[in-house]
């Protein structure tokens, strides 16, 4: 059997796996960068780059194009120029409370039009990718068009949403983090997709179900 096949479908990493399986693998990841010499930031930059994308629910291309500015922690507001959805413009988002003591750190090194995390959009998807298969987390996404296998940067974006969802936030308000404007556009993150009727199914109906005829035997 094909082994993608075998992976578990998912489209969003809890707290608890993102943290303490996730993170704790990209942190670990230093090594291979200094082997190969090829990443420009180090495993810490990683790390809080994911961790940025996680609790405000960025795009990955609004993470790499972060500055030092565009951080607002008296107010818990992030600040993001010419995003997807309003090219030349700026849309604004909140910032978790619990990064506050760890962001204000981490800014420190940074003058204010220092771009905080500067890779490639590749990059960034190779790494979460690698530390994904690292923690053992052997997950994939069925989109409309494609599969997607191990951890992929849009899914961070998703979990965000989808956290709040647990967590009892309405789709206003999640749709406000997002910084979605057309409801059609959250439909992603909250219609039943091809991933939950798998889940499902793994779940229920893992044996056929007989009925009377099982009675009748």
């Amino acid at each position: 059997m094909n082994q993608e096949l075998t992976f578990k479908s998912t489209n969003y990493l809890d707290p608890y796996t993102f943290y303490n399986k996730f993170q704790f693998w990209l942190i670990r990841l230093e090594p291979f960068i200094n082997l190969e010499h090829r990443y420009p930031m180090d495993a810490n930059s990683f790390v809080k780059a994911s961790d940025v994308q996680y609790g405000s629910g960025l795009r990955i291309t609004e993470v790499l194009n972060l500055t030092k500015a565009d951080f607002d922690l008296n107010h818990r507001i992030l600040s993001i120029w010419n995003p997807k959805t309003a090219k030349g413009g700026i849309q604004k988002t909140t910032i978790l409370p619990y990064q506050i003591n760890s962001l204000e750190k981490f800014l420190d090194q940074f003058s204010k039009s220092d771009r905080i995390f500067p890779t490639t959009r590749m990059t960034m998807w190779k790494y979460f990718r690698n530390a994904g298969r690292l923690a053992g987390m052997n997950i994939f996404e069925a989109q409309h068009e494609r599969e997607v296998a191990n951890v992929w940067t849009h899914l961070l974006r998703k979990s965000c949403s989808k956290r709040m969802q647990y967590l009892g936030a309405s789709r206003e308000l999640r749709m406000r983090k997002l910084r979605h404007s057309n409801r059609d556009a959250h439909d992603a993150y909250d219609q039943v997709d091809l991933n939950t009727l798998l889940d499902w199914e793994a779940e229920h109906l893992t044996q056929p179900i007989l009925g009377d005829e099982k009675q009748n035997v």
